[in-house]
């Protein structure tokens, strides 16, 4: 069964989602001013029509093409849709890369463990072996668009749970070591000559790979202070609402008292104007009455 066209058009979803879903993840938390869904779904077909060529080249070139435009057009769409400063914008880019690569990373592990599961298969990982079978294409790709979608998913939620640590440095510190590994790694996979690829990556990786670490290293210390400041501030924030309701509740007796000032006041007049009158008789039913609705309160709150 010739599986190349199905294998073209599963591929060409997988691009399209890859594009669509971070940027809803995102868009529902740092909307830009003036866009809407409808932007955002005017984007997408210019999209379709502009990736529509992928279907004329082979699919090493397809993998190799898109392993280097997808981050651009992330960080169009972030400048287009998402709100706030360009550092900012730029850091929401850097967590798009690092969960494209959590994706790409877990559906590798998927498609190992199905090639040993099923060997006549012949499934290779499409981002290792871009000369893989088109089954191979499809079943690669069929599950890279399930993996991004509960990433996605998963990444929506994280944002709504940690927003207080979306904070540029923190980000940049944290995720650019990872992604220029990354992107020299797929650089040197395209070199024409394994020779070069191999003197090439024994001499930057090792020198890229300190520098990173001390970045890194930096970061997580950034990362310490600013779950250090939230907590601080989730405490301080704690203790003004209890100190808010205290304040309510000295109100709401502050009222009570109030309310039972002003009765007592208007009983006693009444007592008054009663003994004034000498209706001694009229006093102490009026008392017996003010007795039973007191007894009758007390009952009612349990007293």
């Amino acid at each position: 069964m010739n599986f190349y066209i199905l294998g073209k058009c599963v591929y060409y979803i997988f691009i399209l989602t890859s594009i669509i879903f971070p940027l809803q993840a995102f868009y529902k938390y740092f909307p830009r001013k003036g866009t809407s869904q409808k932007n955002l779904c005017i984007a997408y077909g210019c999209y379709a029509v502009f990736l529509f060529a992928m279907f004329f080249v082979s699919n090493y070139v397809v993998v190799s093409v898109i392993s280097f435009i997808i981050f651009p057009i992330w960080t169009l769409n972030n400048i287009l849709f998402l709100e706030g400063t360009r550092g900012f914008r730029a850091s929401l880019t850097v967590i798009f890369y690092i969960f494209a690569l959590l994706s790409e990373s877990f559906t590798g592990m998927l498609v190992g463990v199905m090639s040993l599961l099923f060997p006549k298969w012949n499934l290779i990982s499409l981002y290792i072996g871009r000369n893989g079978s088109d089954f191979s294409l499809i079943v690669t790709t069929a599950i890279d668009i399930i993996v991004f979608f509960f990433v996605s998913r998963f990444m929506e939620k994280a944002l709504g749970k940690y927003m207080h640590l979306i904070n540029t440095k923190l980000i940049l510190l944290l995720g650019l070591p990872v992604i220029i590994i990354i992107f020299i790694i797929n650089v040197l996979c395209v070199m024409p000559s394994a020779k070069y690829c191999i003197i090439a990556f024994m001499i930057s990786v090792p020198l890229f790979a300190i520098v990173h670490w001390k970045v890194f290293r930096h970061g997580t210390q950034l990362l310490q202070e600013q779950e250090q400041i939230h907590m601080e501030e989730k405490k301080r924030l704690m203790i003004v609402k209890q100190e808010n309701a205290h304040y309510r509740q000295m109100n709401e007796e502050f009222e009570k008292l109030r309310k039972w000032n002003h009765d007592i006041k208007n009983h006693l007049l009444i007592l008054s104007q009663l003994a004034k009158k000498e209706e001694y008789d009229k006093v102490i039913e009026y008392i017996e009455i003010m007795q039973k609705e007191t007894v009758g309160q007390n009952k009612a709150k349990g007293e």
